[in-house]
């Protein structure tokens, strides 16, 4: 039987992949001092139903909020990128 372990991600390492691709994204509209993210939309095109559970899991859409406030904002922070109020 092949290993298939190594195929599928782990919601950390999709958690951290998609937290790289939104800084990433952002950092260069921000190197202004005084200029802050107004908001940010995040669409995930998943081509299965597998996809969709594991972006799920790895972005815990179960606790709203929870990736923006208790994740993101913590890696905005460490970047040196402001947030708007609200």
């Amino acid at each position: 039987m092949k290993n298939i372990l190594p195929l599928i991600p782990t919601s950390t390492g999709l958690r951290e992949e998609i937290t790289s691709f939104v800084v990433g994204a952002v950092k260069p509209f921000v190197d202004e001092k005084g200029m802050a993210v107004g908001g940010i939309r995040l669409y995930v095109l998943c081509l299965d139903k597998q996809e969709e559970e594991n972006v799920q899991i790895a972005l815990k859409l179960g606790k709203p909020d929870w990736f923006k406030k208790d994740w993101l904002e913590r890696k905005f922070m460490d970047q040196f990128i402001a947030l708007e109020e609200n």
